[in-house]
Formats: C-alpha cells, sequence, structure tokens
C-alpha cells in the first residue's frame, strides 16, 4: 500500500489544530450542532485512543511527531489536559438546563417535507447517537488513563467530571439508538414486496418459491426477533411465517417508540419521528460504533457500567440480526450476488452507489466473523471496483479529459418520517460516497486473510485516497491543507473528514500487518448458554415428549456459539421457550 496513514493523520491533526483551535480553546461549529462538534473533535480522540503510537493520554509516551503536530495546544503534558476541557466543554454545551444530554443536528442537513408542519426544535439523528457514542467511550478512556498518569489534581478533578458527563452521555446514545430499530413488514401485494422480489432475483422460478428459500434461509434470525423488545414496537403480522420483512437502524426513533427503562436516572427520551425504515448510512453508522462497545480497549479499560453492559447486550442482539440479514439478502443465491446488480435499489426504490458501500461493508464484517471464504471477499473486490469506476475513480478519463473531482459536499438520501410526526423530514446529507467508499475497502482489506485479495483491496485504497485528495489538474489538495481536500463551500464538510479519519486510523494497524478481524461479540450469547444448560440440565431424566431433541439443539447452539451468536441466540431462546412451560409444571 502506497498510501502512509500515519503520515496523512498527522497532517490532519495540524489542520484540525489550526482550524478548531483558537488560543488553546475549542472553535465549534454551528450552535446547538452535536454532531459537527463530536466529528471535529473525533478527529484527533480516535486516532489517539486507537493507535498507541499515536496516544496522547500519557504524556511521557507521547510521540515526537504527535507533540509536533498538536504543538498549538502545548507540550505533551498541557495537549491531554486541553483536550479534556474541550471534551468537557462539549459535553456541557449539548445538554439542556438539567444536564440532559442533547444530539441534535444542524437543520441545514436536512431538507423538511414541504406539506408538513414546522418542526418546533432541531431534530436528533442515528448519526448523531451513533457518533455520540463513539465520542463517549474514546472521552472516558482518554481520561480514565490520564488520570492514573497525572500528579496534579486539578487535572484528575477535570478528568473525573469528564468521565462522569461522558458515562450519562453514552446511556443516552444507547437508548436513542435502541429505539431506532426498525423491522418493517413487507406486504407481498405491496411495491416494497415487489422490489424484494427484484432483489431476490431468480425470475424463472415461481416467486412464492424464492420467497419461502429466503424465509427458510433466516429462521433462526425471525425467531431472535421476538426477543427484541426494549425500545421497540411488537407488530402482529409478524406471527404469520410466511411474513417478509426487512430490518436495520431507521434515520432517527421510530415514532411511537416505547421509552426504554432505565435503572438509576434516565436520560431525556424524545418522541419519535422515523417511519420504521431501515436506512442503510445510518445502519452502517451504528454498526461501526456498536463494534466499540465489545472492543479490547472497551473491555480492559471497564469503561462500560452494569447499566451500559445491559443495554450493550440488547444492542449486540440488533448488529447481529441485521449483519445477518443483510447479508443473506445481498448474498442470495447461488451464483450472482444481488449485490453486484450495481447500484443498490432500496425497497422504496431508491438507488445509489453509497447504498451498495454500506451492505459490502456489512458483508465484509460478517464474513470475517464466521470465517467465510476467500470466495466471498472475491465478490467484494468485483463490487468495491466496479463502485469506484462508477465513480471516476478507477475507470480512466477520455482523451482530453480531466478526472473527474470527488465531491465534497455530502450526499442527500431521502428518509422516511412520519407526517405528524416532531421532524417531517424528506432528506438528509451524510458523508459522500468516496469518503465511506475507502473507509469500506480499508476494512475489508483488514478482515481478509487472502495475501492476493489484500493486495487487490490495498490497489484500490490508494486509487481511492489518490481520487480523493487531487485536484482536477492532478495536483494534491493535502500537501498544503488537508481540510481544502474535503470542504464545500469553503467549509470542512466534517462528515467526510471524521469517515477519513476513521479509515486512515485502521490503515496504520493495515499497514502494521495488525488483523481488523471483525471484534468478537459481548458475551451475552454464552451467558444465555450456561443459563440454557442449567436448564436443560434439571430436566434431565424426563421423558416430556416436547424435550425430544433438547440436547442436539443444544448442542447446534454451542457450534454457533463463537462465530455466529445471533443464531446461537435465537436457538437458545427457542430451547428456553420449550422448558419454561414444562419447568413450570415441575415447579406446580
Amino acid at each position: 500500500m502506497q498510501l502512509n496513514p500515519r503520515e496523512e493523520i498527522l497532517r490532519l491533526w495540524r489542520a484540525v489544530v489550526r482550524h478548531s483551535f483558537h488560543d488553546g480553546s475549542f472553535v465549534w461549529a454551528t450552535p446547538g450542532d452535536a454532531l459537527t462538534d463530536a466529528q471535529q473533535l473525533l478527529c484527533i480522540l480516535h486516532p489517539a485512543t486507537n493507535l498507541p503510537s499515536l496516544k496522547l493520554d500519557v504524556p511521557n509516551e507521547t510521540a515526537d511527531d504527535a507533540r509536533e503536530a498538536l504543538r498549538p495546544l502545548g507540550d505533551s503534558t498541557s495537549i491531554p489536559v486541553r483536550l479534556v476541557h474541550a471534551l468537557n466543554e462539549y459535553m456541557v454545551r449539548h445538554a439542556d438546563a438539567d444536564g440532559q444530554p442533547r444530539f441534535t443536528v444542524d437543520p441545514a442537513r436536512f431538507r423538511l417535507n414541504p406539506d408538513g408542519p414546522q418542526p418546533a426544535e432541531p431534530p436528533e439523528s442515528v448519526e448523531s447517537y451513533a457518533t455520540g457514542l463513539r465520542l463517549s467511550l474514546a472521552a472516558t478512556g482518554f481520561a480514565k488513563v490520564l488520570r492514573s498518569v497525572v500528579a496534579q489534581q486539578e487535572a484528575r478533578d477535570v478528568a473525573d467530571e469528564l468521565a462522569e458527563r461522558a458515562s450519562i452521555r453514552l446511556t443516552a446514545a444507547m437508548v436513542g439508538l435502541l429505539r431506532s430499530f426498525a423491522v418493517r413488514i413487507v406486504g407481498h401485494d405491496e411495491p416494497v414486496g415487489a422490489e424484494l422480489r427484484r432483489i431476490l432475483g431468480q425470475p424463472e422460478r415461481a416467486a412464492s418459491a424464492v420467497e419461502a428459500e429466503f424465509l427458510s434461509q433466516l429462521v433462526l434470525e425471525r425467531a431472535a426477533l421476538f426477543e427484541v423488545t426494549i425500545g421497540s414496537l411488537p407488530d402482529a403480522r409478524f406471527e404469520q411465517p410466511s411474513q417478509l420483512f426487512d430490518l436495520g437502524f431507521a434515520w432517527a426513533v421510530l415514532a411511537g417508540a416505547p421509552m426504554v427503562e432505565i435503572y438509576g436516572d434516565a436520560p431525556r427520551q424524545r418522541e419519535g419521528t422515523a417511519h420504521p425504515v431501515p436506512h442503510l448510512p445510518s445502519t452502517m453508522a451504528v454498526l461501526h460504533a456498536a463494534e466499540e462497545l465489545w472492543s479490547q480497549r472497551t473491555r480492559i479499560l471497564t469503561l462500560l457500567s452494569d447499566e451500559h453492559q445491559r443495554l450493550a447486550r440488547a444492542l449486540q442482539l440488533r448488529y447481529e440480526l441485521t449483519t445477518s440479514y443483510w447479508s443473506t439478502l445481498a448474498t442470495f443465491g447461488d451464483h450472482r450476488w444481488p449485490l453486484e446488480r450495481l447500484p443498490w435499489r432500496t425497497l422504496d426504490g431508491d438507488a445509489s452507489d453509497l447504498y451498495s458501500i454500506c451492505i459490502a461493508d456489512i458483508i465484509a464484517a460478517e464474513l470475517s466473523r464466521s470465517r467465510g471464504s476467500d470466495i466471498g471477499f472475491s465478490h467484494l473486490v468485483r463490487v468495491y471496483a466496479d463502485t469506484g469506476r462508477r465513480a471516476g475513480i478507477i475507470r480512466p478519463p477520455y482523451a482530453g479529459q480531466r478526472p473527474r473531482k470527488a465531491s465534497s459536499g455530502g450526499l442527500e438520501l431521502p428518509i422516511a418520517s412520519a407526517a405528524d410526526g416532531p421532524y417531517p423530514a424528506a432528506a438528509y446529507r451524510v458523508a459522500g460516497v468516496e469518503p465511506t467508499l475507502l473507509l469500506g475497502l480499508v476494512r475489508a482489506a483488514g478482515f481478509t486473510e487472502s495475501p492476493q485479495l489484500l493486495n487487490s483491496f490495498e490497489d484500490l485504497v490508494d486509487l481511492t485516497w489518490q481520487h480523493l485528495t487531487s485536484r482536477p489538474d492532478g495536483a494534491s489538495d493535502v500537501a498544503a491543507n488537508p481540510l481544502a481536500a474535503f470542504s464545500h463551500d469553503d467549509r470542512p464538510n466534517w462528515s467526510d473528514i471524521a469517515v477519513v479519519t476513521g479509515a486512515l486510523t485502521l490503515a496504520v494497524s493495515l499497514a502494521d500487518g495488525v488483523s481488523a478481524q471483525a471484534a468478537a461479540p459481548l458475551n451475552f450469547v454464552h451467558n444465555l448458554l450456561i443459563d440454557t444448560e442449567s436448564m436443560v440440565a434439571s430436566v434431565a431424566g424426563r421423558t416430556d415428549p416436547e424435550l425430544d431433541g433438547i440436547d442436539v439443539r443444544l448442542d447446534r447452539a454451542r457450534q454457533l456459539a463463537q462465530h455466529q451468536p445471533a443464531r446461537a441466540a435465537a436457538l437458545l431462546y427457542q430451547i428456553i421457550a420449550t422448558l419454561d412451560p414444562v419447568l413450570d409444571t415441575a415447579a406446580e
């Protein structure tokens, strides 16, 4: 890989400090825009908390080039303290008078439904919850490490304040995400049903047979969905075994979503506004953020309280269900994947290369966790390469033409909102195709174990980076001012910059030869397995007919627990449902 990601991060740090800090104090974006402010802070904090060579929370171990890049913030001792002050200010700035966290987004990111009412307050979005989750975890860990190594009591006190505020914000972000999980019923005779059949393909076969085969591959996921109760709405139509559905995270909290019960101080839970329609860019953002809940750093530093762990287990189940569902749908069939018919078109008929990238990223993570074959990753190389051609990244320009410049204004995509909800938005602007493609490529490169496929992914990474950072005349925007390559109307596009920073952070590990295998899930499946084994042991020797084959099903769950926890959980829930009435009878 020709890209030097560590050097590019340092260049970005220099530019971010020049832009975002004046006289050592943070310069905030649009008032009330919690998302953009969090993205700016993460451009420094994400690499600093994920890369040992760029850590800032242990002053006497700060690398010389990292200290030099952040020189406007002071020396290696004052840099982390300045960052903690900025993070504390962020937590206060984006909270109401009662200290309740807010995740509001600049209304300029939205296009309102002209027929809807005027909103009374700025919106909150799933992207803002996911970004808030990541910032809260990074800030908590940063404060915890810094407090353990600094001697000044004032610095310790400020770090303690940050850890407390970040913990509260983390709870609120997780609650928002749980209330945004959507399971949509897809009617056979509705337009969305026709779109689903189009995605599944195989027009030479009877539609009913294709649908039945698709649903047969989702039996365990469907069973597990009955356990998705925290912050979610039940739908009686889902009881029908032949009912088609899709799932994922909407763009905001669902209209009518129930409140999540919290043990202790509960965060404010706003009225929902989104229809139960999966929004793929938001879904991708949630999945990436959720992976940090069970990262090695989170576990070692014990960043999650007992209540956080309870909410994380609920998010973990939704994470596994989402990745399993979309991987099944996008790879359905024996030959060409549905995903390879570019661009991906949603059930609502909206097509975008960004959707293709989001789904390819989900498949890559699923292949990594299930130890998928190289064949799956070879499909993904083709998908990413074809997407790059469509974006003008790979295909050379025609004679006399200049290379096509990457867009830096983000991408506006339609969203589904309740007409009578508090924010009737029709479209939402997210990070652009090229930055998201770079992130997807780096993640896939880290997941594959094939040297040949790794080289293919790395070649695409280099081409995408060159495309992102070059002007039409072929010169580079990055050397003089890295933010210029990701600016729109002379303003940095922090959504694009944050995505690129995440990609570069992963690329450092890739360049160092560290695998980016998807993180192991939380141990809730293993705890569930232990409980189920105990229940099965308590009925040993009984001859109730409903217990026939229960040991075989338990063995199957044990086999799946490590690499396919969603399927294992679904089996275990089925076993528990079988055992409950038997145990109740024994108790009587």
